[in-house]
C-alpha cells in the first residue's frame, strides 16, 4: 500500500513538471512571430490539457489511495495494538505456564512423597500384621496347651487346689498341714538349710494374723523346703510366700523355686532376680506367683536363695508358704 502510494505521488509530480514545462513552452511560443508559432502552440496546449487531465486523475487516485492509506494506518495501528495485547497475553500465558509447570512439579513431588510414605506404611502394616499373626499363633498355641493341661488335670484322680487369695483355705499346705482326725501327726514336712530364729515348720502355720519371725542363718545357698511326703505329688500352678521379719527389711529379693521327686535332683520352676514383690507398706508382706510352663508333679518344693536379700545380707526370712495346683495321691498316675 505504501509503495503504490509513493509511486502515484512520483507519477503526479512528473506530470506536474511536464505540465509546467508545456505551459512554459506555450508562453514562449506565443511570443514568437508568425503562423508556425500559433500552430505549434495549439498542439502544446492540447498536450498540456491532456497532461493536466492526467494529473487531475492522478491526484484523485492519490486522494483515494491516501484515504485507503489512512484506513490502512488505522487498521495497522489497531493490529499493532492487538499484537501488543497478544504479546502481553502471551507473556502472561508463558508466566502462567511456568507457574503451572512449577505447581505440577511440586504436586508430582508431593505425590512421590505420598507414594513413598504409602509404601513404607504398607510395609509397616504388613510387618505388624505378620508379627500380630505370629503372636496370635503363639497365643493360640498357649491356649491349646492350657486346654490340654486343664483337660489332663480334670482327668486326673487328684484334687484341684485353686488360688483365690493369699493364704486362703484352698491351698495344698493348708490341706495337708491340718491334723488328721484322732491323730497328732501332720501330713507335710518343712526343713531348711540352717536355724537362726524360729522353726522351719513356721512356714506351715498359715496364720497371717500372727507375727512370726523365722529365718535361716546368713549363709550362701540358704534354702527352705516343703516335703509333701511319699503319699503325694503336686502339679504346681501357683505359690505364695509371706515375709518373716517384723520390719520390711531383709525381705527375699533373689531366689528360685525348685521341684524334686527325690530331694536330690532339682528342677527350676520359677526364677526371681531383684524381685521386690515382698516389699510392702505393711509388715509380713505376702505375694503369689504363677508357674509358667508344663512341668511334672513333684514331692519336694524348695526356695533357694541365689543372692543377698534387700538388706544386702544373706539368709531367708519367711513366715508362710502356700502351694496350689493338682494334688495327686500315692498310687495315682502322675
Amino acid at each position: 500500500m505504501r509503495v503504490e502510494n509513493k509511486r502515484l505521488h512520483e507519477q503526479s509530480n512528473a506530470e506536474k513538471s511536464k505540465c509546467d514545462a508545456l505551459s512554459e513552452e506555450v508562453r514562449r511560443l506565443k511570443e514568437m512571430p508568425g503562423h508556425e508559432s500559433c500552430s505549434r502552440c495549439e498542439g502544446l496546449k492540447n498536450e498540456r490539457d491532456s497532461a493536466r487531465r492526467q494529473n487531475q486523475t492522478l491526484e484523485k487516485k492519490i486522494q483515494e489511495w491516501s484515504s485507503v492509506s489512512e484506513d490502512y494506518q488505522r487498521e495497522n495501528q489497531e493490529l499493532q495494538e492487538n499484537l501488543k495485547s497478544v504479546k502481553e497475553e502471551h507473556g502472561i500465558l508463558q508466566l502462567s505456564s511456568r507457574e503451572l509447570e512449577a505447581a505440577k512439579e511440586e504436586q508430582q513431588q508431593k505425590i512421590r512423597q505420598l507414594q513413598r510414605k504409602n509404601t513404607e506404611l504398607g510395609d509397616k502394616v504388613t510387618k505388624q500384621t505378620s508379627e500380630y499373626l505370629e503372636e496370635v499363633k503363639a497365643e493360640r498355641s498357649k491356649c491349646d496347651e492350657l486346654r490340654e493341661k486343664v483337660k489332663r488335670w480334670r482327668e486326673m484322680p487328684g484334687r484341684i487346689h485353686n488360688h483365690i487369695k493369699d493364704f486362703d483355705t484352698n491351698g495344698v499346705v493348708y490341706a495337708l498341714a491340718k491334723k488328721r482326725p484322732n491323730s497328732i501327726q501332720t501330713r507335710i514336712i518343712a526343713t531348711r538349710s540352717s536355724n537362726q530364729v524360729g522353726e522351719a515348720s513356721d512356714i506351715l502355720e498359715n496364720r497371717v494374723d500372727r507375727e512370726i519371725v523365722s529365718g535361716t542363718k546368713a549363709e550362701e545357698q540358704s534354702w527352705w523346703c516343703v516335703d509333701l511326703t511319699e503319699n503325694y505329688a503336686l502339679y504346681l500352678t501357683h505359690y505364695t510366700l509371706r515375709h518373716g521379719y517384723h520390719t520390711s527389711n531383709s525381705f527375699l529379693l533373689n531366689w528360685q523355686l525348685e521341684g524334686s521327686l527325690d530331694g536330690e535332683n532339682w528342677q527350676t520352676l520359677s526364677r526371681h532376680d531383684s524381685d521386690r514383690s515382698l516389699k510392702g507398706n505393711e509388715r509380713y508382706q505376702t505375694h503369689t506367683w504363677a508357674i509358667d510352663g508344663d512341668y511334672s508333679a513333684f514331692r519336694y518344693f524348695r526356695v533357694l536363695q541365689t543372692d543377698k536379700n534387700s538388706s544386702g545380707n544373706l539368709g531367708i526370712f519367711l513366715s508362710g508358704i502356700e502351694l496350689y495346683g493338682v494334688l495327686i495321691e500315692k498310687g495315682s498316675q502322675c
